[in-house]
């Protein structure tokens, strides 16, 4: 048995290739190989897109550089909802 990768599942019984295993689907995480359903929900201040393997801050936390937008950090700093940090 091959087991399907992280950021997808395989919900069926008799799967045959790769091919077969699910996405992970947006708005929800799939941490391990050989998942039979999707690890999780995303929590709010996180995102998951399709094929996600673990959930991803909308900020990043102090000492990062930038956030998913590219939007810049200082150090020491955190940018907050609806802010600009450059």
């Amino acid at each position: 048995m091959q087991a399907c990768p992280t950021g997808t599942f395989g919900s069926g019984y008799g799967l045959t290739t790769i091919d077969d295993c699910s996405p992970c689907f947006g708005g929800r995480y799939c941490s391990a190989i050989a998942r039979a359903y999707v690890s999780g929900l995303c929590d709010q201040m996180y995102y998951c897109v399709q094929n996600s393997n673990t959930p991803v801050p909308l900020y990043k936390t102090v000492g990062s550089t930038t956030d998913f937008l590219g939007r810049v950090f200082p150090v020491g700093d955190e940018c907050a909802a609806g802010g600009y940090c450059a």
